[in-house]
């Protein structure tokens, strides 16, 4: 019964919220639920330069189109004891500019619905202790929830293992300055539904080192389902730093998810890209590499990407062109079922805007640069060798 007057408090209530405006539902359930609405105007503009799929002219008043965008580990602050030119030290540098760390991207956010980012460490100004004892524990100030607002990151994953760097204390400084900031957030028991253009899109993550986190994982999409997400969407942080081929457990965990109703899987921890998978006829992107990262200051591998999908949901057939970039082994275009279709998008990224060092300002590679070819071959290999190991 609770339940059932939560999800009618949630459709009363998003009737009133604008682009860009969040609200948040406490929930009995075991996982907290955080609800964010972001709707726009029901006229669509498929002509609009924003688009990436060209569609036949007839259907344009029969469809709804949703862009994700997603990217991958975030950390904003240093690691305990970082001297030199550090997150930090930048941050002083530029007289605290939050924009300046995405200067290069924010644009595409700001065209997108929604943009998703892994958020690695702590966010809090307390003095407190390490948790645990390993070289790198990362924490920055509470005001750093800005540059992900002047980035138009709105949404980020927190089940990691850096969230806890701190102990229970710092994550719970980290949620609450994340909510002061109407930031959303998911993973670590946390599911999070979004509501665009009358769809509602459910997100939740965990940390797979293992195959136990399976009864999770399966309990969470079974939860966003019941509470009625038209998509789920799960992110695990799970394999091998510097590793460019997912192990057995994250194929595994992956499979799983999608075996169990997730529509994309997303990857996120060994700071490097990774294979992208076509599994029953949906993708999972094993890792999306770094992103804003704090976390070194000078990673010999610079090269990620901004992973985009646009959720087509339409009500007749669509013949449907790819306005796109996407690796060539793979399929660009994807049918969830008759009704919905997915068209994906890779934009290949620099986590630095200079090649000589970390300088914590992600750009886009130009479109006939070398680099912008060599992630799409790195991605392509990478995927090939996947498929032919398996």
């Amino acid at each position: 019964m609770i339940r059932f007057y939560i999800a009618i408090f949630i459709l009363i209530f998003i009737n009133g919220c604008s682009l860009k405006q969040d609200s948040t539902l406490d929930s009995t359930l075991d996982s907290t639920l955080k609800v964010e609405s972001k709707v726009e105007s029901s006229q669509i503009n498929i002509d609009s330069n924003k688009d990436s799929t060209k569609l036949d002219s007839t259907l344009k008043n029969e469809i709804v189109k949703v862009k994700l965008s997603f990217v991958g580990d975030i950390v904003l602050g240093d690691y305990k004891g970082a001297t030199g030119a550090t997150f930090n030290a930048k941050f002083k540098e530029v007289k605290g500019d939050y924009s300046y760390f995405s200067k290069g991207v924010a644009k595409i956010f700001s065209e997108d619905d929604l943009s998703i980012g892994n958020l690695e460490g702590v966010l809090t100004d307390k003095n407190l202790p390490t948790a645990f004892k390993k070289p790198f524990s990362f924490k920055g100030k509470s005001i750093y929830t800005n540059i992900l607002k002047s980035s138009n990151i709105e949404s980020v994953n927190i089940a990691n293992n850096h969230t806890r760097d701190y102990g229970m204390e710092g994550f719970k400084d980290t949620k609450k300055n994340l909510e002061n900031a109407k930031i959303n957030y998911f993973g670590e028991g946390n599911l999070s539904i979004v509501e665009i253009k009358g769809k509602k899109f459910g997100f939740a993550g965990h940390r797979g080192w293992n195959l136990n986190v399976k009864k999770q994982v399966k309990n969470d999409i079974t939860k966003l389902k019941h509470l009625g997400a038209d998509i789920v969407i799960f992110t695990f942080h799970f394999g091998e730093e510097r590793k460019h081929i997912p192990n057995k457990i994250q194929i595994e965990l992956a499979h799983f998810a999608i075996d169990n109703g997730a529509s994309l899987v997303i990857g996120h921890h060994p700071h490097v890209l990774q294979s992208i998978e076509e599994y029953k006829g949906k993708k999972i992107i094993y890792s999306l590499g770094n992103f804003i990262y704090g976390g070194a200051k000078n990673p010999s591998d610079k090269d990620s990407m901004i992973y985009q999908v646009e959720f087509i949901f339409h009500t007749k057939d669509l013949r449907i062109t790819p306005q796109t970039d996407y690796i060539t082994n793979l399929n660009a275009i994807d049918s969830l079922d008759t009704n919905t279709t997915l068209v994906h998008n890779i934009i290949p990224v620099s986590i630095s805007s200079n090649d000589n060092f970390n300088d914590y300002s992600p750009r886009i590679y130009d479109k006939n640069s070398k680099e912008y070819k060599r992630v799409f071959n790195r991605l392509e290999e990478y995927s090939k060798t996947l498929q032919t190991n398996n």
